[in-house]
């Protein structure tokens, strides 16, 4: 491993010479300078630096009450010491931004209080008593967390590098940030060469202490990966974890994670090694991705729970508090964004606040398609809003990568959700998060044998099994491949197909947002066609109360039994069951008012009812409920969802209108080639809509409806 020789650094540190374009100078910072820092707090009444002002003041407060505590590791997630280092990490690079915003003395003196401690304590550290299995740290269970701690103590020390006498700057370097680099780079070089977001994180702890130490050959090792030959690295990275309409592969959880990194590593070069032209690399991919995060939530803000999501995440994470200021200033300065940085609320102060301007515009969610892999070849997400407002659906088609180790067997997975709040429901991961009391805040075994299992999503499980058999590496090299997209202010239409899913088994998944005389509609199609009669299930897992189901389900009201035995069926409560039929609906109440889903399927299904918490002996799973529409075996299935929201519902002033929805039939047809749907309404109209089923000629006219005259 090779050797940090901290003098060689010190002495650029302190150098004062202008002939090497890389030597620290006054003018050299990671994210805020000293300039900076004058102009932001000229401005300090806008609206946006008020409010990060106002919480970064609240947040010093309450650090500098609490005398300082630099304890020795010893808890996992969730546990005291885990918590007060990351208290204590955040701490340092706030009150060293305050620093340089206030050049108040006593900031100082915390920042470097503070790092002196840390600079004792890390040489002292063996690996983390509750280390991981893979990847342990020493300040904490798992290296991550050390990354994540020296992107903010390089923060804090950048903050305040300039007023440090020679002695206490040397202590800090040779005491904790080099043998923190040296820990990320070399002692845990299997992590930091992966291509993952906690690679990410490391690339930009030790690219970032790279530039405030000057050390160009770090530098590289961070950029281009320790051989220099960018099979790992920042850059090789953000060309392979996102798509050119920049996707992260994991999804939006931890796209959301990721973020905090890439934009990090991106504005500290830019500021520093301007001549990279990083906002520029693969067609400006960095400032997509900050874009497509924001995207990728529902109205209320909160992200969609794809792959191994915590539900609680919502565009307020402080990942997005550096990331939106940064498309702002590097992006053409459009005044959405500043709408978007208030709604985010946690704003970071960077000179990326410079000269901000004002908001006279708001950000507008709409209609998209994302493309997932690296070549934006690997099918994607589809997002379908009927409204830009609150108060209509929105639909979310996942059929992209399979996520690495955090992905999900959900390929065309459907989320629906009706006045900005989750209908059709993703569960999302199966762990509570920094609870220390469900194993450390671990993923917990239910993660494996439910929450990442086909049944436990919305979308056809075939033969009782996980798309891939469950497994990861065959899914990780699948792909699902978008057919078609078209989007209209009165209709939008993805088509996606998978053929690797299921070996022997086509899954073609239309969905539709559409109106009709006036009235909007997702319409939804899934079709399986088998080389064998195989099992086809169609789960719908769904929140709020079903108040109304036909035919009528006959529910269990003795005793319980399991679904299954395994594949996520074994978690499954059956707790009702309906006669076969060709189709049915059912009715919840939600919100304001009601929304019907109908269904029709070419051959007979039965409803059956169930809910999660079957052989669960530790109580892990939480309680979620659902409809499985159950065709026992069959070689060529298509089944027709249409969701409706109608009516109104107070319960304050007890009104109720519409509680009925207009669909009064619905049916489905095979043709030679696609589908045949046929609905009438409540006030006489009829309409016959006609979907193409050539795989090899989807297009423009991939959807045709007629309204259909009375005979």
């Amino acid at each position: 491993m090779r050797t940090l020789i901290s003098s060689f650094f010190l002495a650029l540190l302190f150098s004062c010479t202008t002939g090497n374009d890389h030597v620290t100078t006054s003018e050299n910072h990671l994210l805020l300078s000293s300039t900076g820092a004058e102009s932001i707090m000229k401005q300090q009444s806008h609206e946006v630096i008020s409010t990060a002002l106002d919480k970064l003041n609240s947040k010093v407060s309450s650090a500098l009450l609490a005398p300082i505590d630099v304890p020795l590791p010893t808890d996992p997630g969730g546990g005291y010491t885990h918590e007060k280092h990351k208290a204590n990490y955040s701490a340092i690079k706030d009150v060293g931004t305050l620093y340089l915003l206030t050049k108040n003395s006593e900031y100082f003196d915390f920042t470097r209080a503070m790092l002196i401690e840390y600079a004792k304590l890390y040489p002292t550290l063996g690996l983390h008593p509750q280390q991981k299995n893979q990847g342990p740290g020493k300040l904490f269970w798992q290296i991550l967390n050390e990354e994540v701690a020296l992107v903010h103590f390089i923060q804090g020390f950048d903050a305040i590098k300039y007023d440090l006498n020679t002695e206490d700057s040397t202590f800090i370097v040779d005491g904790l940030l080099l043998p923190m680099v040296e820990f990320i780079r070399d002692d845990s070089e299997r992590t930091f060469r992966k291509i993952h977001n906690h690679a990410m994180w490391g690339a930009a702890a030790v690219g970032m202490t790279a530039m405030v130490l000057n050390d160009e050959e770090l530098l590289l090792d961070a950029l281009y990966g320790p051989d220099h030959d960018s099979l790992c690295g920042y850059f090789a990275m953000v060309d392979q974890l996102f798509s050119p309409d920049g996707y992260y592969s994991e999804g939006p959880y931890y796209q959301r994670y990721a973020l905090m990194p890439l934009v990090l590593l991106a504005q500290a070069l830019e500021i520093n090694r301007p001549e990279l032209n990083v906002f520029e690399f693969k067609d400006g991919v960095i400032l997509k991705s900050i874009e497509t995060g924001f995207e990728l939530s529902d109205c209320r803000g909160y992200f969609f729970p794809v792959n191994d999501a915590v539900k609680s995440k919502s565009i307020e994470t402080p990942e997005l508090g550096y990331a939106l200021p940064i498309i702002y200033a590097y992006g053409g300065k459009q005044s959405k964004w500043i709408d978007a940085i208030a709604i985010n609320g946690n704003c970071m102060i960077t000179d990326a606040l410079v000269n901000i301007g004002s908001r006279t515009e708001q950000f507008a969610r709409a209609s998209r398609f994302i493309s997932d892999g690296a070549d934006g070849s690997v099918g994607g997400m589809a997002i379908l809003r009927s409204s830009e407002s609150c108060d209509g659906l929105t639909s979310v088609l996942k059929f992209g990568t399979h996520g690495m180790g955090h992905g999900h067997f959900d390929q065309l997975g459907l989320q629906v959700f009706a006045e900005g709040t989750p209908f059709i429901t993703d569960y999302g991961a199966s762990r509570f998060h920094n609870v220390p009391q469900k194993e450390g805040g671990r993923y917990l075994p239910e993660n494996n044998t439910w929450a990442n299992q086909t049944i436990a999503h919305n979308t056809i499980t075939i033969g009782k099994k996980s798309q891939h058999n469950g497994n990861d590496g065959a899914a990780d090299r699948s792909v699902s491949h978008l057919l078609h997209k078209s989007f209209s202010d009165t209709m939008s239409v993805i088509v996606a197909l998978d053929s690797s899913a299921y070996s022997g088994s086509q899954l073609l998944r239309y969905h539709v947002m559409l109106t009709l005389n006036k009235r909007p509609y997702l319409l939804d199609i899934q079709s399986v066609k088998n080389r064998e009669s195989l099992p086809i299930d169609a789960p719908f897992f769904y929140e709020k109360s079903l108040v109304n189901s036909d035919p009528v389900l006959k529910y269990e009201t003795t005793s319980l039994t399991p679904l299954g035995t395994d594949a996520g069926y074994q978690h499954l409560w059956k707790t009702g069951y309906s006669e076969q039929t060709k189709s049915s609906l059912h009715t919840w109440q939600m919100g304001s008012g009601f929304i019907t889903m109908y269904n029709a399927a070419i051959q007979p299904y039965s409803t059956v009812a169930v809910k999660t918490g079957a052989n669960d002996p530790n109580h892990n799973l939480i309680s979620t409920e659902g409809l499985i529409l159950e065709t026992m075996e069959s070689r060529h299935q298509a089944i027709c969802t249409i969701f409706e929201q109608h009516g109104s519902y107070d319960p304050v002033f007890e009104t109720t209108q519409g509680a009925y929805g207009s669909i009064e039939n619905l049916e489905i047809n095979a043709l030679d080639s696609g589908y045949k749907v046929t609905l009438s309404t409540n006030t006489n109209e009829k309409y016959e809509i006609v979907l193409n089923g050539d795989i090899e000629a989807m297009h423009e006219s991939i959807i045709k409806i007629k309204q259909l005259k009375d005979e």
